[in-house]
């Protein structure tokens, strides 16, 4: 199962826009970053890791909208291409 995880991971860097394989590593590292930036602000109590982990959740939901709006305009794209021919 992981290995077909790697390979389809591996696959979508080809693969135009963004792809559910694609998303879910994306997801899951920043999820990871997460977990470590606050397991590190419980060691040190420094308050450089708040601020990580807060430019680190922005770039996340960034990321998550950007993925959205392009999978919204392909599907946009294919049903205006689908009318297209029917008109022809």
């Amino acid at each position: 199962m992981a290995a077909n995880f790697l390979n389809d991971l591996f696959q979508s860097i080809f693969t135009p826009g963004p792809t559910h394989t694609l998303l879910i590593a994306t997801n899951v590292t920043f999820a990871c970053l997460q977990v470590l930036l606050l397991l590190l602000l419980i060691a040190t109590y420094s308050i450089h890791f708040v601020i990580l982990s807060i430019l680190s959740a922005g770039l996340w939901v960034a990321i998550n909208w950007f993925a959205n709006e392009l999978k919204k305009d392909q599907l946009g794209n294919s049903i205006n291409k689908s009318n297209e021919k029917e008109k022809e």
